[in-house]
Order: C-alpha cells, then structure tokens, then sequence
C-alpha cells in the first residue's frame, strides 16, 4: 500500500487505464492469433476463385445477350431489306410483261402495216456542186497519199464517180502536161 500513497489520484487513475489498454491490446492479439491459426487458406482461396469465376460467367452472360440482340437487330434488317428487294423484283416483273406487251403489238400492227411503210427520214436528192480548185487538190493529195476513191469519198462527202472522175481527168492532165 505504500505505492498507492505515495501516488495521487489522478496518477493512479492514469496506471489503471494503462493496465486496461494493455490488456485489451493483449486480448485482441490472442484473438488475432487464433484466428490466424484457425483460418481455412485453401477455403479462401476457392471462394476467391469462385467469385471471379461467377464474375467472369456473368461477364460471358453479358456478352452472350449483347451478341444476341445484335443478331436479333441485324436480322431486322436483312428481312426489311429482301421484303423490299421482293417488291422491287414484282414491280420489274410487272414492267417486263408490260414491255414485252408493247413488242408483241408493236410486231403485229408491224406486219399488218408492212405494205404501207415509209421511210421516217426524207432527204432531198440534190446535186452537189462540182468540186472546187481547193477540194481537187485535196482529192489528189489524198490520193497521192494511198488512199482509195472510196476512202477519199467517205471523207469529203461526195460520190465515189465524182472522185473517181477528178482523180481520171487529174490523171489525162498530168499525162498529157508530161508529154
């Protein structure tokens, strides 16, 4: 007792509330130690891999559905757009038979008025001028060159006689011009 006396009040109040936290820090480190000594390791471990495997499922399972409401929505379109292809290829058919309606009446009022047939496009008969000094010349470069008469007729747009005669009268010219 002789330490309780020599003590105060408030000194010993301050020793017994060390003693109580000692304690408490004591209990509390038994406790932490049993249950490390208790604790199941591999039963964590399982769980933990449990959970992720539940996590990564769940994952599969999100994705799954998104593949699944694509397709559904993917579908979709590819059906709206044959029933539109569908009603394109009536139509086409439809414009078909029409068509070839129109032939086949087209032939028949042919035949019927096959006596009777003009011709759509009527040009005048007119004689061309006789050639020019400048188109002679150029008929007999032409012709100097390789080309035929009806070659050289083809490009300047006249008969093949009328070429012919420049080329035969050029021809008795430079003959007799030579003699």
């Amino acid at each position: 007792m002789m330490l309780a006396e020599s003590l105060g009040g408030t000194q010993m109040i301050v020793i017994g509330l060390m003693f109580l936290v000692i304690a408490f820090v004591m209990r509390r480190g038994i406790k932490l130690g049993r249950r490390s000594r208790d604790r199941d390791v591999l039963a964590e471990v399982r769980n933990e891999m449990r959970k992720a495997e539940q996590d990564e499922m769940s994952q599969v399972r999100k994705t799954e559905m998104r593949l699944h409401e694509f397709s559904r929505e993917i579908e979709g379109r590819i059906e709206s757009k044959l029933a539109i292809l569908d009603q394109l290829v009536v139509d086409a058919d439809r414009e078909i038979e029409q068509l070839n309606d129109l032939i086949v009446k087209g032939a028949a009022s042919q035949s019927s008025n096959s006596d009777q047939r003009r011709p759509d496009i009527v040009v005048p008969h007119t004689a061309r001028p006789a050639a020019t000094a400048d188109e002679r010349r150029m008929i007999r470069n032409l012709a100097n060159a390789g080309f035929s008469a009806a070659e050289i007729a083809h490009c300047c747009n006249r008969p093949v006689s009328q070429i012919a005669t420049i080329l035969g009268s050029e021809d008795d010219r430079g003959r007799t011009e030579a003699a």
